[in-house]
């Protein structure tokens, strides 16, 4: 539909779509910033290959399958984070994503990876983020037991505030300040957030 429309540098999906199909934004090198609508559930083969100029997408909470090549050679991702409705991610979906240092996997039961899902990123230098209790099943399972840190993510709501403490500063991952004092209605995503001089990683789903 706007494969290699290179000009192209932002869109919002309206509501109703539900699969971002085939080579739907394959080459659109300078796109930096895409809505999806709630309602999607597949994000098709190649539907995102190429798109370098993304740093960040926030991929619906609805999806439950992230298809061949999807985020192929998407360059500029730093992080990713993956709902926790994902069952399957096909091979070769983050080929390439050479930036990544950050994956958060908010599913319980590690989703179906393929082989080379992961492929063209240095996954001993990046940190897989999964719910409580899930790091064994993460260690265990076919291609993301290749990270060499698999830790527990952290929800703003479950960080432990004592008598006379508040949350000093939130930051994005790029170290801009978000907002001080508390943390508000934030969007979905990751966060640096100091409590008391105390940094801990969260998520905001």
């Amino acid at each position: 539909a706007f494969r290699d429309c290179s000009g192209l540098t932002s869109i919002d999906i309206p509501e109703g779509v539900t699969t971002i199909r085939y080579a739907a934004f394959d080459g659109c090198s300078s796109l930096t910033s895409i809505n999806l609508p709630e309602g999607v559930t597949t994000i098709g083969y190649a539907a995102f290959r190429g798109c370098s100029g993304l740093t960040s997408i926030d991929i619906p909470e609805g999806v439950t399958t992230i298809g061949e090549w999807a985020f192929n050679d998407c360059s500029g991702l730093t992080s990713i984070d993956i709902p926790e409705g994902v069952t399957t991610i096909a091979s070769y979906a983050f080929y390439g994503c050479s930036g990544l240092t950050s994956v958060t996997c908010n599913c319980s039961t590690p989703p179906t990876a393929k082989e080379w899902t992961f492929y063209g990123f240095d996954c001993s230098n990046a940190t897989l983020y999964v719910p409580k209790g899930a790091e064994e099943a993460y260690k265990n399972a076919d291609y993301w037991k290749y990270f060499k840190t698999i830790t527990t993510s952290t929800a703003i709501n479950d960080i432990e505030i004592g008598d006379g403490a508040h949350i000093v500063s939130i930051f994005d991952l790029s170290g801009k300040l978000i907002s001080r004092g508390n943390a508000g209605q934030l969007p979905k995503g990751l966060y640096i957030v100091v409590v008391d001089g105390k940094a801990t990683k969260v998520s905001v789903r």
